[in-house]
């Protein structure tokens, strides 16, 4: 049986440890799909996370949180200070506070996505979150789209420092209300309702996807075939429809994952070497059951968690969990609680691992691990009704 060797290049620990300092995401190498499927009482969102390695932690996110938003290499911003209204379940490749997508109590899931042709507003003196905040802000203060809508228009992002590209949006909700949000040419824009005829989201704008399935086309140039996945995922969201009753919505969640991933092994010499960019992890978020199900590119083991399984009052330890841990079936159990030991040796492997550089990383990396602890536990009474 031939070796395996997954490639782990230093190139990626200088792009994210960059990020980091930023708090940003890197756009060029970042692909991902998400999109939401709903029939009857179903309702489902799936997302794949694309890039060029895998670590990342699981978060179990209180209630009753006060925080104020990270500060950063421009201290003059202002910045926005909330207590978070509901507890969440994240995927974290940056270490606590700064997710990727998750889903809260009250059923809200919110994915982010690379898009290189995002442009930010300017500042206009509205509060700036940071780019790597803005997904667990709006799980901590929103119960709706709706809302995550209203707050967005007062928050200005900031933009990415030195870094091609920014993130936009995909957010449901448990009424079924899903909504696509962007940063283009300056300006915020939402489409949700009839403007989201179909509910999926890749690396391109959105109405540039819709133009291309409407019209039948593709670009010249579909960079990490981004329109290609938008146009497999709108066909198999479609096909859904015909499928009969009491179908596993779950499993074929998971099928239309399967079809737009990315990742192969090859032998090289009795060594099986994995391509450069690969869907690191896949989750499907089950928001009419408060739970999600997720699996690696190293460990296709389908594992579980359950919202209904944790106590979200910040009175008691916060929780977390490695997605390369050897388990399967619903791992709610297997949580261990937080230290700040292990969030920062989780981000001291950048650190390690990146090739001197002429930007000294210790700053930054300590100022983004430090974060969490600035956290206070208020209790829920502040929150009022």
């Amino acid at each position: 049986m031939p070796f395996l060797a997954i490639i782990r290049p230093f190139t990626y620990w200088t792009v994210v440890t960059a990020a980091l300092f930023t708090f940003v995401i890197p756009g060029p190498a970042h692909a991902c799909t998400t999109f939401s499927l709903q029939k009857g009482n179903e309702l489902l969102v799936g997302k794949n996370y694309d890039f060029l390695i895998g670590d990342c932690l699981v978060f179990v996110n209180k209630r009753g949180v006060a925080k104020t938003g990270i500060t950063g290499p421009v201290a003059s911003f202002p910045l926005p200070s909330w207590t978070s209204r509901c507890g969440s379940i994240t995927f974290n490749p940056w270490g606590r506070e700064f997710p990727f997508s998750g889903m809260n109590e009250k059923g809200l899931v919110i994915c982010s996505l690379g898009l290189r042709k995002t442009e930010y507003p300017p500042a206009a003196g509205l509060p700036v979150i940071f780019m790597a905040q803005w997904v667990q802000y709006h799980l901590d203060t929103c119960t709706s789209v709706e809302a995550v809508i209203q707050s967005a228009s007062g928050l200005s992002v900031c933009p990415p420092l030195d870094v091609t590209g920014g993130l936009h949006y995909f957010c449901c909700d448990a009424s079924g209300v899903c909504a696509v949000i962007e940063f283009l040419s300056g300006k915020l824009v939402c489409r949700t309702g009839s403007g989201l005829s179909v509910p999926a989201l890749t690396n391109s704008p959105y109405a540039e996807c819709m133009a291309h399935l409407l019209n039948g086309t593709m670009p010249h140039y579909d960079n990490l075939r981004s329109i290609e996945r938008f146009k497999t995922v709108a066909g198999m969201l479609h096909d859904f429809v015909t499928l009969p009753a009491g179908a596993p919505a779950v499993s074929y969640a998971f099928r239309i994952l399967d079809a737009v991933r990315f990742g192969e092994l090859t032998e090289e010499d009795g060594v099986l070497v994995r391509s450069l960019i690969a869907t690191e992890w896949s989750v499907v978020y089950d928001i009419t059951n408060r739970r999600f199900s997720f699996r690696t590119f190293e460990d296709k083991t389908i594992r579980t968690i359950s919202l209904q399984a944790f106590d979200f009052s910040c009175s008691t330890p916060v929780k977390v969990l490695d997605i390369h841990r050897k388990l399967g079936g619903d791992v709610s159990e297997k949580c261990i609680d937080y230290t700040p030991d292990l969030n920062r040796l989780f981000l001291e492997r950048a650190s390690k691992i990146i090739p001197k550089i002429s930007r000294d990383m210790t700053e930054g990396l300590k100022r983004i691990a430090d974060y969490p602890e600035q956290g206070l536990c208020v209790g829920e009474k502040t929150l009022g009704k």
